[in-house]
């Protein structure tokens, strides 16, 4: 797995309106989940409303750890550098499942069945198709 720093450039403007970059770094929050087979998460950016507030003072919103899911309202850049599954994976109890999930705020996704073992759960919803068919004549 690529544990080299993910860059972000985090733009913005001078007080006479010019373009300057405010930052140039890795990621400033980089945490793998789920120990050493698990994934890696380079937080990028988060914002708290939308629309964002974006002006020479706001920056980036403090937050501490991991979360999956963005706050109401707002925005989570990451990237996630998942590894190909390793054959620990597949001896998983739910339990530690359901820890890894809660390690970002998520303990109820976390799913341990069928296919996607260890996943999280996902529901989409399921097209409605009504339709009614006559023959030719």
């Amino acid at each position: 797995m690529n544990e080299a720093p993910v860059r972000r450039i985090v733009t913005g403007h001078d007080p006479d309106g010019r373009a300057i970059i405010q930052e140039d770094g890795p990621a400033p929050r980089v945490r793998r989940i789920g120990g050493e087979h698990g994934p890696l998460f380079f937080e990028v950016w988060n914002t708290r409303e939308t629309p964002a507030a974006i002006d020479f003072d706001s920056g980036e919103p403090a937050e501490d750890g991991i979360q999956l899911a963005p706050p109401r309202g707002g925005t989570r850049i990451r990237v996630l550098d998942i590894p190909p599954e390793d054959p620990s994976v597949a001896a998983i109890s739910p339990e530690v499942a359901t820890a890894h999930f809660a390690e970002v705020g998520a303990a109820g996704a976390s799913s341990h069945s069928g296919l996607a073992r260890g996943m999280h759960s996902c529901t989409a919803p399921r097209p409605s198709t009504t339709a009614s068919f006559s023959k030719a004549r």
